[in-house]
């Protein structure tokens, strides 16, 4: 899983607009399935997906990326983007928005 935006994602309130749902939920991504390493190759295979498209691509959902580890930052790189993830010692709240 991961948020794939730099900006906070909503919070619900009470009101909570079918606009406000489509920004909380297109803002992040959620697979869960199995990986193999092969030295600095990730290769990934999605069971269960947040879009069912994908997820209904099973078997053939392999995605493939070259990784490289610096401390606690790793480096994902495929074919459409890099993404640079880092080792946070602890979560958030996800209560603060700022």
């Amino acid at each position: 899983m991961y948020v794939n935006t730099p900006d906070a994602r909503p919070r619900y309130q009470d009101d909570l607009t079918d606009a406000h749902r489509i920004v909380a939920y297109d803002s992040f991504t959620a697979n869960s399935g199995r990986y193999e390493i092969d030295g600095n190759i990730l290769k990934t295979r999605a069971y269960v997906a947040k879009d069912t498209n994908y997820m209904d691509d099973w078997p053939d959902n392999e995605a493939t990326f070259e990784f490289t580890v610096d401390g606690d930052t790793m480096t994902l790189k495929s074919l459409t983007f890099t993404a640079t993830l880092a080792q946070v010692e602890v979560s958030p709240d996800p209560r603060d928005n700022d």
